[in-house]
């Protein structure tokens, strides 16, 4: 009898557990997806290199527990580029081999001329529309000379360090104007991630204003590129980029290194204004630059 009484109890409380219970919906709303804008306008120094190529990448940001992997490009949408002096209008088309990426093959810009962009997209179900403005104010200088410094990863006294090439650039800086680069380094045609905080960095940031008139020999990335890719291509490209660019991505670059992950912790507003909801403004960014570049082989 005791023990029936026990198991009783015990069948109460239980109800009582059980009848407590709460079903809590947590409401992550996967209509409230941001468009993400990669790409802009860029024309180099060398003549050669313009071709009217031009690119604008878009994709959706993923869901709370959406996949890192999965396809979030957006298609169907209407990419227009604008010149701001002329008015003349470019239109963009979805590539047939890669869906959400637009290419236009007769647009060459032009120096001190700004641009606009005008985006037409269905993000969460709703269409949307999106603007975002940047120009290029000067020509790029070209770089002088491609060189490398022999240099070894690890203490001296470490056993198992490797040997290995810097890559530095020499090129003129005018200093009458205040400019602002972005380094990017290929190897193979391969972008080079920087060593720096555990590989997260894949672009390097300069400033005029830490750069001489003469810049000789200056590190563009602390990769160390291994002796056994002698022989192979290497392509640095230098893009002279606006200042709200080079701010953006400064904040990007040091969101995502506090992180130590190849993608910033928080977002980060970039120039893409939302017209249809404006606190929902685009990630990513729409800028334009000129650019130079110049291409050698590893040594030995």
């Amino acid at each position: 009898m005791k023990a029936l009484k026990i198991i009783s109890a015990l069948l109460i409380v239980s109800g009582i557990f059980i009848s407590c219970e709460k079903v809590i919906d947590i409401d992550l709303d996967d209509s409230k997806a941001r468009l993400v804008v990669e790409g802009g306008l860029f024309i180099y120094t060398e003549p050669a290199s313009n071709t009217g190529y031009q690119t604008i990448q878009l994709r959706t940001s993923h869901p709370y527990f959406g996949a890192a992997d999965a396809d979030y490009s957006v298609s169907g949408a209407t990419v227009m580029v604008v010149n701001n002096t002329s008015g003349d209008e470019y239109i963009f088309t979805e590539s047939n081999l890669q869906s959400g990426l637009y290419e236009i093959n007769n647009l060459d810009p032009e120096l001190n001329t700004g641009y606009t962009l005008y985006v037409s997209a269905t993000v969460g179900g709703e269409l949307q529309e999106f603007i975002a403005k940047d120009s290029i104010r000067q020509v790029a200088p070209p770089m002088d000379e491609l060189s490398f410094h022999l240099d070894s990863t690890g203490s001296k006294s470490d056993n198992d360090k490797e040997l290995g090439h810097l890559t530095l650039v020499s090129f003129l800086e005018p200093q009458e104007t205040k400019d602002y680069y972005k380094f990017d380094t290929y190897l193979n045609d391969t972008l080079v991630r920087n060593e720096i905080d555990g590989g997260s960095q894949w672009i390097l940031l300069k400033r005029d204003e830490h750069l001489d008139e003469v810049v000789d020999s200056v590190i563009i990335n602390d990769y160390l590129i291994p002796l056994k890719n002698s022989g192979d291509d290497l392509r640095v490209e230098m893009t002279l980029i606006t200042k709200e660019t080079y701010f953006y991505l400064f904040t990007l670059w040091e969101n995502a290194a506090n992180a130590g992950s190849d993608f910033p912790a928080a977002e980060v507003k970039g120039n893409i204004i939302n017209t249809t909801h404006s606190d929902r403004y685009g990630l990513g960014y729409f800028h334009c630059g000129s650019r130079s570049e110049i291409l050698t082989t590893v040594p030995q």
